[in-house]
């Protein structure tokens, strides 16, 4: 590949959040003991909310009872929460293969469409032996595993999950906390985090950029913001103003930490 300049940038994914920008409020706060994560990302007129379940288990008690979302006011601490939403819950079936049949372009709501509602049998142990048991439950946790990395990548798989939900009744001065708890009574603490003012997020640092074999290969070190983002970008420049995105889907690294 002939060139005379070439600039790289990586645009990430907030890890959770399910949508693209250069700019997030986070700041996760998780009290006693919780089966859930939450994070909060502030886009000036709404907060989008992002959770999941932390095991399978869990998921699978998620998408039976649903989630109740509470927002506190914190210009006076001693408010109390709100409930927004008394229960949340993913999409139906139907619902997921009516939502595809008019937009044919989210073609990712597939996966939760399977994780959620077919080949449930594979999972059942019922009447196993030993070797099956071990092979279900492993099949289980994938599912679990799938949903999430995929609700990670796609804000309509986290919809269609029941994992996302936006908060569009904000007043954008006011600072909100947030929490979200499994709707059942005698379920363990939800968790809360609040949503903060605009800050800039730490860009991914690229080592190196350099041909080969008429390819351009480029090297950035995940590890160092592993706890913050999933999935990159990536996009290039001939001039270091005018970017082009060349990625169709947000990249991620299925196997190591490494660079």
């Amino acid at each position: 590949m002939k060139f005379r300049f070439l600039s790289i940038v990586l645009l990430f994914s907030m890890h959770l959040a399910g949508q693209d920008s250069t700019t997030v409020m986070k700041d996760t706060v998780i009290i006693g003991e919780s089966d859930v994560a939450l994070e909060t990302k502030h886009y000036g007129e709404k907060v989008v909310l992002r959770w999941a379940p932390k095991n399978a288990e869990w998921w699978l008690y998620g998408m039976l009872n649903g989630y109740r979302i509470a927002r506190k006011d914190m210009s006076d601490v001693r408010n109390n929460y709100e409930v927004l939403v008394d229960t949340l819950r993913p999409w139906s079936e139907e619902e997921i293969i009516n939502w595809y049949s008019t937009h044919p372009e989210d073609e990712e709501v597939a996966l939760p469409l399977k994780t959620m509602y077919r080949d449930w049998q594979n999972t059942n142990y019922k009447g196993a032996n030993l070797a099956d048991l071990f092979e279900r439950s492993t099949y289980f946790s994938q599912r679990h595993n799938m949903t999430i990395l995929a609700a990670d990548m796609f804000p309509v798989v986290a919809d269609a999950s029941g994992l996302r939900w936006e908060d569009d009744s904000i007043e954008k001065d006011k600072l909100y906390a947030y929490r979200v708890t499994f709707n059942k009574s005698g379920a363990k603490p939800g968790a809360y985090s609040i949503a903060k003012k605009w800050q800039l997020l730490e860009k991914p640092i690229i080592f190196e950029a350099k041909e080969k074999e008429e390819r351009v290969v480029i090297t950035w070190d995940r590890s160092l913001h592993s706890q913050m983002y999933t999935a990159y970008h990536i996009e290039r420049s001939i001039d270091n103003v005018n970017f082009e995105r060349i990625t169709d889907r947000p990249y991620i690294q299925g196997i190591g930490d490494g660079l």
